[in-house]
């Protein structure tokens, strides 16, 4: 994604986000003191409205079944997209169903 849009400058780019956590991958070891994030990567995805959540018969979940938690292992479906506009330049992720 960031070749396209930045070509020849793409690896520069991305060396200035990733040293400013600007960039929705992270390396675990950052959150070392968490059990199961040392030696991981992981993604920071967010989203303002509450995503689809479905259990393994493709039910609807509600917030009132208590599922997800923190610490629960998921599917997700994350969406990745580079922002480049008046509030800086990011490589986000958006939380779109689990």
């Amino acid at each position: 994604m960031a070749r396209d849009k930045r070509g020849a400058k793409a690896d520069s780019v991305l060396k200035t986000l990733r040293s400013t956590l600007k960039i929705c991958l992270h390396d675990g070891d950052e959150k070392a003191e968490y059990e199961g994030y040392s030696g991981n990567k992981f993604v920071f995805a967010s989203n303002k409205a509450r995503p689809r959540i479905v259990d393994q018969d493709n039910m609807i979940l509600v917030q009132a079944d208590g599922c997800p938690y923190a610490g629960y292992y998921v599917n997700a479906v994350i969406d990745i997209w580079a922002q480049d506009n008046k509030f800086g330049k990011r490589i986000n992720a958006s939380l779109s169903g689990i």
